[in-house]
């Protein structure tokens, strides 16, 4: 029986390791990506697009119009593993509640949605008027 790799999507038999080898590439870019998330450079910044976003999920308050300041946290639209020059940017970066963040890690989220929702204004209360 065949199966896909859930790390490079290639097709091999079920049990046999990946071909590619793969996992170790994964492994030391997790690696990566952990020491990343643990420095005070990436802590400062997720405080700042919170700040930025009043301290709100976009996602609820352009698109539901409700203010949902709950479970915030901070959602790369390029994920590190895809390009991990676009950690610190801050039009790659969007406070989102736990929800629309597992959404949008999931692609249910339109990335390109995100983007525009992050240059739309005004933010906060604002939007709501």
């Amino acid at each position: 029986m065949l199966k896909s790799c859930s790390r490079c999507g290639r097709i091999h038999a079920r049990g046999d390791p990946c071909p590619v080898k793969c996992a170790k590439v994964v492994e030391k870019r997790n690696k990566e990506i952990v020491r990343f998330r643990n420095r005070q450079v990436w802590k400062r910044m997720r405080e700042h697009i919170k700040e930025r976003d009043k301290f709100l999920c976009v996602y609820c308050l352009k698109k539901l119009q409700v203010l949902n300041a709950e479970e915030l946290s901070v959602h790369h639209i390029v994920p590190l593993e895809e390009n991990f020059d676009l950690a610190l940017e801050e039009e790659n970066l969007i406070t989102l509640c736990r929800e629309h963040h597992e959404q949008a890690e999931k692609g249910v989220l339109n990335r390109a949605e995100l983007k525009m929702m992050i240059y739309d204004s005004p933010r906060g209360v604002d939007a709501l008027k």
